[in-house]
């Protein structure tokens, strides 16, 4: 075996870590280290490598990870890369001296701070090595004791961290938020639990951390300390808390007047939580004129929050995305025109008792303020509004000019609850047309979309695919034990037809007005 770090009873880190991983990795990396050295004999090809290119080559080898994602659901696979660097010291003595004097490949560690010798020679294994280098660590503190070895050994390297994620109760995550931070880009404060609040009162990092980018709070309280951080330097926000949070949180969003991206959650919103921010004519009202994503999310809420979408000026968005208890047609309407704000793609993931509009008539006007739309997802709340008018408007015909389409750049659609309005050849008609467009057509083509409906005998669900073939399920709906038998045989609607609830057999055969190009 090569030689290498080693721990209290002599046994090497990287034989160490072999023991917590799959067996199959294991068998790998046991096999690679413990491949016998022969002194003296020829070097091989693979020691021959330049040190400058073989740095290279190792700093190319580890996984690059995208620290300012959203979600940090990269961390297995970070543990992954890190027990790779150690393989890589473990080919030869000459890999391992290169190795271990390439800083870069150091800087990048995920810590479960417990009482563990092991642990602890990990992490200070890591830091001397990544040298000076930037530090980007995940800190997972699942101990009440603030003391232990790998938190203070945390608390004396954040002057060195770039992205920082911890993932810790409260307390622990105030102790450790002091300093200077020069370096700083991402932080992430997830308080782990729920029965305890993040309030953040002595920080102050408005100088201490000047390039910070992202920040990512989770759980603050009602009385959350809104000048913890030098937010006018901010372009992405992730905010997660309960309705009792919703003044501190409208007041940090209003001093972040350079959004570029912004996350909402807010869990149980009650009328209570609320009402002091309606009942403040004199707060603060963000104008967000940077701003291009907005994703929001409010279950089990008691309002349509969509009141908070529409005071925003976001002459910039370009991707909205509401999930929750919405009843949005109204204000989503006022706000998309008054801003000027060219949506290219639209979530609308609907669960309330109220849907999202029942006219034909709102939805039309709503698609029609979409020309430059790209990506539409519409998850329930239009089971009565969109009907025959809307599919035919959708539907490619030659000749028709641009401006007479419904979503003419559209490419991606996700349309679930329809009421059957439309009928099966509506939709059918919609989805051939608009898959089979050329480039110099007027209408973009649809890539893949997923259609579902319900009427009053029967339930569809269509799914297009990148290849440009369409799959329908059909099934009729049973009332007690008979399925019911539609008393008619399907037809094309012809142009006039009058919107009737659609009676169609769950596979129909093709009528004969239908154009057989569309069919082939």
């Amino acid at each position: 075996m090569t030689g290498g770090p080693v721990i209290g009873d002599g046994m090497p880190l990287q034989t160490t870590l072999i023991f917590t991983l799959p067996r199959s990795e294991r068998n790998r990396s046991v096999e690679t280290v413990t491949r016998p050295w022969a002194p003296g004999s020829d070097a091989a090809p693979i020691d021959r490598i330049p040190v400058e290119l073989l740095s290279i080559i190792m700093i190319l080898a580890v996984p690059q990870f995208d620290f300012a994602s959203p979600d940090w659901d990269f961390l297995p696979k970070l543990e992954r890369s890190m027990s790779d660097i150690l393989d890589l010291t473990a080919v030869s003595r000459r890999w391992r001296q290169v190795a271990e004097n390439t800083p870069q490949l150091w800087s990048c560690l995920h810590v479960r701070a417990h009482e563990s010798k092991i642990e602890e020679y990990f992490m200070k294994t890591w830091m001397s090595r990544s040298r000076a280098v930037p530090l980007s660590v995940s800190f997972d503190g699942d101990t009440e004791e603030p003391d232990s070895e790998c938190f203070n050994l945390l608390r004396g390297n954040l002057h060195r961290c770039k992205h920082l994620q911890l993932d810790a109760p409260a307390h622990m995550i105030s102790s450790l938020m002091s300093g200077s931070f020069p370096h700083l880009e991402t932080v992430r404060l997830l308080n782990r639990y729920k029965e305890q609040t993040l309030a953040l009162k002595d920080l102050s990092l408005s100088s201490a951390a000047p390039g910070i980018r992202l920040v990512y709070l989770q759980g603050i309280s009602s009385d959350f300390n809104t000048k913890s951080f030098n937010w006018w330097c901010v372009t992405e926000l992730i905010l997660e808390a309960t309705g009792l949070a919703l003044m501190p949180s409208m007041t940090v969003i209003a001093e972040c007047t350079n959004l570029h991206i912004l996350r909402l959650t807010f869990n149980k919103l009650t009328e209570e939580d609320a009402k002091p921010y309606f009942d403040d004519n004199d707060g603060p009202r963000p104008r967000c004129e940077k701003l291009h994503t907005l994703e929001v999310k409010a279950p089990d809420s008691y309002l349509d929050f969509s009141v908070f979408i529409w005071w925003l000026f976001l002459p910039a968005l370009r991707r909205l995305k509401l999930y929750g208890c919405f009843v949005l047609y109204p204000c989503l309407l006022e706000m998309i025109p008054r801003d000027g704000c060219l949506l290219e793609e639209l979530v609308i993931d609907h669960d309330a008792p109220d849907p999202f509009t029942t006219e034909e008539e709102h939805l039309l006007t709503f698609f029609k303020s979409l020309p430059d739309l790209r990506t539409l997802e519409i998850i329930g709340g239009i089971p009565d509004a969109f009907r025959t008018d809307i599919a035919k408007r959708l539907t490619f015909k030659p000749g028709r000019p641009r401006n007479d389409y419904l979503l003419p750049k559209v490419e991606s659609m996700k349309i679930w609850g329809l009421g059957g309005w439309a009928s099966y050849w509506d939709i059918q008609k919609m989805l051939e047309s608009r898959s089979k467009i050329g480039a110099e057509a007027p209408a973009t083509r649809l890539k893949c979309a997923t259609i579902t409906s319900r009427g009053y005998s029967q339930k569809h669900r269509w799914d297009l695919k990148a290849d440009g073939h369409i799959i329908h399920d059909g099934w009729h709906i049973q009332y007690g034990f008979l399925p019911f038998v539609p008393t008619c045989e399907p037809r094309s609607p012809g142009d006039e037809d009058e919107v009737v609830h659609s009676t169609l057999a769950v596979t129909p055969s093709p009528p004969p007005e239908i154009d057989a190009d569309l069919l082939d």
